[in-house]
């Protein structure tokens, strides 16, 4: 097995806990127009599908003008949440920097780069990464392969030698169809997903550079 050379992280869920902000979002747009929309909905659309939610409306005969009108609502209220409550994962300073020097690392997300340069205006974590591909650089989003097929090119590594660090089935999906190893760390809104096609499952992103070892991906049990 080549050597590791670079590790691409998710934001959202990885990196940032963030995931519980948009869907405190979503749910309030959704709900001042009288539709329910619940966690579990949330799981299923948002982090396993990548179908989002505006569908909800237009089976309730929203037009896109209206459902644009919410799409902005929403927008408003995960802005005002980011910009009070912009919460690292645990660890993940800790994680970055430990990990910074001896690999290329990079954040691959589905995130605005306008959120998520609202959210990581205090963190400091942008700044770390040898680059980030944010939702406008990206060709096709998770879980299609190109995000990854991308990241690749642009750390001028073969699939062999990177690592995908996710927290979704849209993402897991997306890192094996790039043909890349993918290891999940479980969280809250993720504990019921399916991740049999993950290398590894990590309880929080504080085991990676432990996982990781002297000879990282070499004899993984």
């Amino acid at each position: 097995m080549p050597p590791l050379r670079a590790i691409f992280f998710d934001n959202d869920g990885v990196l940032m806990d963030t995931e519980r902000h948009y869907f405190a979002a979503t749910a309030a747009a959704l709900q001042a127009r009288g539709v329910p929309f619940t966690r579990e909905d949330f799981i299923e659309l948002h982090m396993r599908q990548a179908k989002g939610a505006w569908h909800l409306l237009a089976e309730r005969g929203y037009d896109a003008a209206a459902i644009d009108v919410a799409r902005q609502e929403r927008n408003r209220i995960y802005e005002g949440l980011l910009a009070s409550e912009p919460t690292p994962c645990a660890s993940a300073h800790e994680v970055v920097r430990a990990l910074r020097g001896k690999y290329t690392l990079a954040i691959v997300t589905s995130c605005h780069r306008r959120h998520l340069e609202l959210m990581h205006q205090r963190t400091g974590l942008l700044e770390q990464m040898d680059f980030v591909l944010a939702l406008e650089d990206q060709e096709e989003t998770k879980p299609s392969p190109k995000p990854y097929l991308q990241a690749l090119a642009r750390a001028g590594v073969r699939r062999e030698e990177a690592l995908v660090v996710e927290d979704s089935e849209r993402g897991l999906r997306a890192a094996s169809a790039a043909g890349i190893r993918c290891w999940i760390v479980r969280t809250e809104l993720a504990a019921g997903g399916d991740f049999a096609g993950a290398e590894r499952l990590l309880s929080s992103l504080a085991e990676l550079p432990h996982r990781l070892g002297p000879h990282p991906l070499e004899d993984i049990p």
